[in-house]
């Protein structure tokens, strides 16, 4: 049978999708969230942030990638993933789906490309990552230490 223009894929592809993200298949990106962590595919974030879809761009397709969003819940999260994947379900998106959007398209007009980007710059391990949180956390405990006004 031959596909024709007519033919309405879209309810079908989203619902694979969907059977994919709830089977844990192709999930590549960890979304590490205040209470816990969830995994879907890049490919879904990348639809709806620019950003992400600039860096994966730049990225090896095989390697699994870790985000870290400690401004939401794993179940806003996967909440917010089901309904990206079922939008006729959804009458109205609630304000926490709205959130969500707006948060993976802010910075959408990304002026620099990520030519320059080295990996080898980023942490690599968990501990690299905690060792970066400390010494963020470090700077600004001195910064509120300062006074104000001399």
């Amino acid at each position: 049978m031959s596909a024709t223009l007519a033919t309405n894929h879209l309810p079908e592809l989203l619902i694979t999708m969907l059977e994919m993200v709830k089977k844990g298949e192709h999930c590549n990106c960890a979304l590490h969230c205040q209470d816990g962590m969830i995994r879907v595919p890049g490919l879904i974030l990348a639809s709806i942030s620019p950003l992400i879809k600039q860096l994966g761009s730049h990225m090896h397709p095989d390697l699994d990638y870790n985000i870290i969003l400690p401004d939401f819940t794993a179940r806003d999260l996967m909440d917010f993933v089901l309904q990206l994947l079922t939008p006729g379900l959804a009458k109205d998106y609630d304000d926490g789906f709205k959130h969500i959007m707006s948060f993976f398209q802010s910075g959408a007009a990304v002026d620099e490309p990520f030519d320059n980007l080295s990996i080898s710059i980023l942490p690599t391990s968990l501990e690299d990552i905690d060792q970066v949180i400390n010494a963020v956390s470090q700077e600004e405990n001195l910064e509120n230490q300062l006074p104000l006004f001399e």
